[in-house]
């Protein structure tokens, strides 16, 4: 099991950390009014992790009828995983079933600015 957020001088900063709440809404809206049957997902790394590589792009437009299961097989190859690696996706620290779809995702987590965020770990991190 995984901890806290490590205090490291080297932190990457998440993109919620990176941009302020009116800049992420307002990219939101546009990508919604021109993608309006896929969802705003971001997908980043634990701060924790050390096994998993880190993406290199969190945002990425995700057709809305996807399931989570799908989305784990897509990342699974955006990072080149072997088949004995472990990668688990949280969505708001909390696990949810790989049927689920992003619309649904999005209906039931998204955050305040819109998006979906994801965190993606190589064990169970947040107990």
């Amino acid at each position: 099991m995984l901890g806290p957020y490590p205090k490291r001088a080297m932190y990457k900063k998440s993109f919620q950390e990176s941009r302020n709440f009116a800049d992420r809404r307002v990219q939101f809206q546009r990508v919604q009014q021109s993608n309006p049957d896929k969802v705003p997902v971001i997908i980043e790394r634990y701060a924790g992790e050390t096994a998993l590589p880190e993406m290199d792009s969190c945002q990425f437009l995700v057709h809305a009828d996807t399931t989570l299961s799908q989305l784990i097989y897509l990342v699974r190859v955006r990072l080149q995983l072997t088949p004995s690696q472990a990668l688990m996706l949280y969505v708001n620290n909390a696990m949810v079933s790989s049927s689920t779809t992003i619309r649904r995702v999005q209906r039931d987590f998204a955050n305040e600015d819109g998006f979906v965020y994801i965190t993606y770990a190589s064990q169970s991190a947040f107990g």
